[in-house]
Order: structure tokens, then sequence, then C-alpha cells
């Protein structure tokens, strides 16, 4: 298996923005040509192939690092003990980056002009083009964000429990389980 022996944050950062880099590419070069081409079934086109990415995405981590849950390390794992809840540090820091990540997305909506180009495109695509707004580098770059968003969100998830590649399928050790 390929392994790179990183102090944990620098690693933390350099994983979550190649994740983002990732998540924007497939959408610039898979789904937006695939949605061009597909016409009215655009949306079960561009969803046939998320899960065609996310099999081959888990299955190219099993290659690379094996099929093994494993853990990794970082900051201190602590418990909290508040009357009769008990709670780790990581679960305050996700909570707390998840709370600035989510001011910092609605400053940026409402305050700069790359939130009002969101918006505009969100509302209206054909009019924000008319208007000389790159609807398409919008899109990337909402990818781009949503990306980091879900990689954080798996930082404190695998500091806290493990990671395996399948963690972020429906199920269990990434099968598939059938509900009910």
């Amino acid at each position: 298996t390929f392994r790179v022996e990183w102090p944990f944050w620098p690693s933390a950062v350099i994983g979550v923005v190649l994740a983002a880099l990732v998540g924007a590419i497939i959408e610039r070069g898979v789904y937006r040509p695939l949605a061009a081409n597909a016409g009215s079934t655009a949306l079960l086109a561009v969803f046939v192939a998320a899960l065609g990415l996310g099999i081959a995405g888990d299955n190219m981590i099993r290659l690379f690092w094996g099929s093994e849950t494993q853990a990794y390390y970082g900051p201190k794992k602590e418990a909290y003990h508040v009357w009769d809840t008990v709670f780790l540090n990581y679960d305050v820091w996700q909570a707390l980056s998840g709370v600035v990540i989510v001011l910092a997305l609605a400053a940026m909506l409402r305050f700069t002009a790359l939130g009002r180009r969101i918006k505009a495109t969100r509302i209206n695509p054909d009019l924000a083009r008319i208007i000389g707004i790159d609807a398409g580098k919008t899109y990337v770059i909402c990818f781009f964000l949503g990306t980091i968003c879900a990689g954080v969100s798996a930082v404190w998830y695998g500091l806290k429990f493990t990671v395996d590649p399948g963690m972020g399928n429906c199920g269990k050790n990434g099968q598939w389980v059938p509900v009910g």
C-alpha cells in the first residue's frame, strides 16, 4: 500500500483540497458533458454516473490502500462528561467547524460578488449567462465548495471512528445493505 508519513493537519488540509479539486474536475469533465448530451434524462444520467464514479473511487482506494478499516491519528481524543452525556472533543470541533463553515458560506453568499453570481445562477442560469455570468464556472466553484464541506466532515468522522474505502456509501463496511 502507498503511504506518506506527514503531520496530521497539513495532511488533512491537503486531502480536503485535493478532494475538492477532484469534485470540481468531475463536475466539469463528467457531469456537465453528460447532462448536456442526455437531454430530458440529464438528472438520471448524472445520477448513474455518480453511482459509477462512487463505485470506481471505492475500488481505486481499495487497490492503493487496501480494503481493511484503518484508524488515523491526529489531535488527542478526549471525552467530556456533562451530566449524563458523554461526548468527545472531536464532536465539539466538528460542530464548531460546521458552524464556521455555514457562517462563512452565508457571509460569502450575502456580501461578495461570487455570492451574487452563485445566487443569480441558481435562480435563473440562462439570464445569468445573458448578463455575463459564466454559469459553468459558477457550477464548478459550487462543487468545489460543497466537496470542501463534505471533506471537513469526513476528517472529523475519520478521527472519531475509523476510515474504510466505502465509508461514504449507504451500508456497512462499504457494502450495500437492503433496508427493511
